[in-house]
């Protein structure tokens, strides 16, 4: 329809009645270009046959979406299950078709990298400080084990709380990388001054451990016992971010007492390694 400069698209549609009887529309008739009438079924073949509604793309291939809500369920759970029910349908898929994931599971997925790329950036960055606060390359190395020693806490909490890794829960994790990393500093920095003083690396170790245990010990119980009402609170607000609390808390439990167990006998492999190179390089400028 035309109405001065504008134009309005029309559809028209016949009856239901007649769009079920072929019979019907075989016959319905068509004007050619020279002004002649024909019937339909002159020009196409009609025939009963089922087709897409709508016909989707994406990145120019056709495709198929299948969409479902969860609720209760944690979305890794439930993508993995749905995985393992479409099996054996991915595998007689003709050539030309696949099955993929999108949506939130592709969000998901997407912000994890995203995660698992900023914590890497802060261990690096922070090795770099450290790096140039110790004036050693090994050092911080030792340190970063304290990193492992709270990722035992974290899977362990999350289990035993039947918790996931999720993208909360990988917050925690960037959260703990710092702070135990400082428990690390704390107690090598003490180790150091004492070797610088004279004293043998065993006893710098022994006694490294059992000064700084007080303030290692106090500075964990205050930031666990600050995320428990976090960890524990099951109002609706705060069910986001439990995980987080939750991995916060196991990771500072098992690196507090670990880091006082494994860093010292660490330290002693790596310093052991650092004078081996030196002797090494020694051997090869001579």
């Amino acid at each position: 329809l035309r109405t001065g400069d504008e134009e309005i698209d029309i559809r028209v549609i016949l009856d239901k009645k007649f769009r079920d009887d072929l019979e019907y529309l075989k016959q319905l008739p068509l004007k050619t270009p020279a002004g002649a009438s024909i019937s339909l079924s002159q020009v196409a073949t009609l025939a009963a046959a089922e087709g897409p509604v709508m016909i989707s793309r994406d990145n120019k291939f056709r495709t198929g979406i299948v969409d479902a809500n969860y609720t209760g369920r944690p979305l890794g759970t439930v993508v993995k299950e749905i995985q393992e029910r479409i099996a054996p349908i991915e595998k007689a898929l003709p050539s030309g078709y696949s099955i993929s994931f999108g949506g939130e599971f592709k969000d998901m997925q997407e912000t994890f990298m995203q995660l698992l790329l900023a914590l890497l950036l802060a261990v690096l960055l922070a090795y770099m400080v450290m790096a140039a606060q110790f004036e050693s390359l090994l050092h911080p190395l030792v340190i970063g084990f304290t990193i492992p020693l709270a990722a035992v806490g974290v899977v362990w909490i999350l289990l035993l709380f039947g918790k996931t890794l999720s993208i909360t829960s990988f917050l925690g994790i960037i959260i703990l990388a710092g702070i135990v990393l400082s428990n690390g500093i704390v107690m090598i920095d003490y180790v150091n001054q004492l070797r610088s003083r004279g004293r043998s690396m065993h006893d710098a170790l022994v006694e490294g451990a059992k000064t700084r245990l007080r303030p290692i010990i106090v500075t964990s119980i205050t930031t666990i016992v600050g995320m428990v009402p976090l960890a524990f609170d099951r109002s609706r607000s705060a069910a986001m971010a439990g995980p987080m609390a939750l991995s916060v808390i196991g990771g500072l439990t098992s690196s507090t007492f670990l880091t006082l167990f494994i860093i010292p006998v660490v330290y002693q492999y790596f310093d052991r390694f650092g004078a081996w190179i030196k002797r090494a390089v020694v051997r090869m400028i001579d």
